[in-house]
């Protein structure tokens, strides 16, 4: 009998030996070579096809100078970060090799360094070191700089790795492309884009302010017109150039209110249309409404009429667009899952050329509606007393690409002494961006809401991935795209919510009676054969 049990321990202890000698041994044998595993949703640590394209295209060495300081002169919320930056410069290094230098520089402490770094314009940062009980303030650095035969371009401060790809690949490509592409910023008719976005579109592009009201002809310089929230018309003469820089191949977006909202009294007016002109020709028109959505929309402060204080209410004039309201055949929205649109006005698309390809890049749920932006009342309360008719999808941006025909095709043309004699009545590559909403990317809007700037940052990004595209092809867009944080859940019906909750509930004891029944009935069989074999 004792004998039995002896040998049951001694076979428990060396099974338990056995495995763990096992571990070391492999722990051992790969420990030299690095596996990474990359389980993040967006693949955030895994280098995209399209930065491998560029990297092996290079036709001339780019270097990476990384300016980092050492862990213990970081600061705590930095010192994880610094890892991850070393570690995705290395994978440049190995899909880039001769076409990437890899140089890692300290510059805390040493004055010539310093000089250095400052000079590429990544300056010293402050922040908190712990020590014990105490912090400490120190300087420290997180940037690089990249460096292109005589040119640079600085990252200067590491914030965080998600969108750390995207910043050097993107300035790896501004410093070796042939030509860099140039941006107009129309302006003339009240037109608004705020300085951060034209900030933004700097650090890849040539941008300029273009006033076309004394203009007969957009110079073939410009790659790219922007024309955002114009509150003035634009006269015969400007369309005219406008549709002939596009029949000429330059790209048009176009960011156009339907209507016009009284922020004090919260009532629409319509907004300037003068371009539809230009538009219908094109195969699609803004309209002067208003789309509200009571199935998916966002949550905003208002003040309450019974006591006067502040209310958080669902506001169905500020539409959310959820994943499956975006397009998935085009790289512009084909990886965005949640955008908020202020006061949108819906889209009409209606092709007048068989060749001329429309893809509806937003829509809202089909729970949405439009109403008439002629003095249309959106206080909460008059919006929820609204019937809800004509309940369907309603697009709010459109890619037009393809055959495209001239505005002015069989009709005469405006200013004709001034205007240029050879005109243009078709192209076979047309490229126009159309959003029924300025307002999705004003600050004085998107701050009511919850995560304002988290909702700020996704609607740019919408923005920013059609420019690329009218600019210079997708090959950033997907990496700039795959970045995003914010994947909320669709909203889901009152009724819908109770069974989830109390199905949670339930799911959760009756799993664990399942689990702990399995485990006992197991101990019990197990025990069983153990004590028929050694006692």
């Amino acid at each position: 009998m004792q004998a039995k049990k002896t040998t049951y321990h001694f076979h428990s202890l060396s099974r338990v030996l056995l495995v763990i000698g096992i571990v070391v041994f492999i722990n051992v044998l790969i420990s030299p070579i690095a596996v990474r595993f990359d389980m993040t949703q967006g693949k955030i640590y895994t280098i995209s096809r399209s930065t491998k394209k560029i990297v092996n295209n290079l036709k001339k060495p780019v270097t990476l100078k990384v300016y980092i300081s050492d862990p213990q002169e970081l600061p705590d919320d930095k010192i994880s970060i610094r890892q991850d930056v070393l570690d995705l410069v290395d994978e440049y290094k190995k899909i880039g090799g001769s076409n990437i230098i890899i140089e890692k520089i300290n510059p805390t402490g040493n004055d010539t360094l310093t000089q250095e770094a400052m000079s590429y314009g990544i300056v010293p940062l402050q922040g908190g070191l712990s020590k014990q009980t105490e912090i400490a303030i120190k300087l420290y650095f997180a940037g690089i700089a990249i460096a292109y035969e005589d040119a640079s371009i600085a990252i200067p401060e590491i914030t965080d790795i998600s969108n750390l790809e995207y910043e050097i690949i993107a300035g790896i490509n501004k410093l070796t492309r042939e030509k860099v592409p140039s941006i107009g910023i129309v302006s003339g008719h009240d037109e608004t884009l705020l300085a951060d976005i034209q900030e933004a579109l700097k650090k890849e592009y040539d941008v300029k302010d273009i006033a076309t009201t004394n203009l007969v002809a957009i110079p073939d310089s410009y790659d790219v017109l922007i024309i955002a929230g114009p509150k003035k018309d634009f006269s015969e003469i400007e369309k005219y150039a406008l549709d002939q820089f596009v029949m000429r191949g330059g790209k048009l977006a176009i960011l156009m209110d339907g209507v016009d909202i009284n922020d004090d009294y919260l009532m629409a007016t319509p907004g300037n249309l003068s371009l539809n002109s230009l538009l219908e020709a094109y195969g699609v028109k803004v309209n002067s409404d208003v789309v509200l959505d009571p199935y998916s929309n966002a949550f905003l402060p208002f003040r309450s009429s019974d006591n006067g204080g502040g209310l958080l209410m669902k506001y169905p004039a500020f539409p959310v667009i959820m994943h499956d309201g975006f397009s998935k055949e085009n790289v512009i929205s084909g990886k965005l899952f949640s955008m908020s649109f202020p006061f949108p006005s819906s889209l009409t698309v209606a092709k007048r050329n068989a060749e001329t390809k429309i893809v509806e890049l937003v829509k809202t749920s089909g729970e949405s509606f439009a109403i008439d932006g002629n003095n249309a009342i959106l206080s909460p309360d008059q919006i929820n007393k609204m019937p809800a008719t004509n309940k369907k999808e309603h697009t709010l941006a459109v890619l037009i690409t393809g055959a495209i025909d001239s505005a002015f095709k069989g009709k005469s043309i405006p200013g004709k002494d001034a205007a240029p004699n050879d005109f243009i009545p078709d192209m076979v590559a047309g490229n126009i961006f159309v959003i029924s909403s300025n307002r999705f990317l004003n600050v004085d809007y998107m701050k009511y809401l919850i995560n304002s700037m988290q909702t700020l940052s996704e609607n740019f990004i919408l923005f920013a991935n059609a420019i690329d595209v009218l600019a210079q092809g997708d090959a950033l867009v997907d990496i700039r795209s795959r970045n995003l944080a914010n994947r909320p859940l669709n909203p889901v019906t009152e009724q819908n919510a109770s069974y989830i909750k109390y199905g949670n509930i339930l799911a959760g004891a009756v799993l664990s009676l399942l689990v702990g029944g399995v485990a006992y009935f197991k101990r019990r069989h197990d025990g069983k054969k153990a004590r028929e074999r050694y006692v």
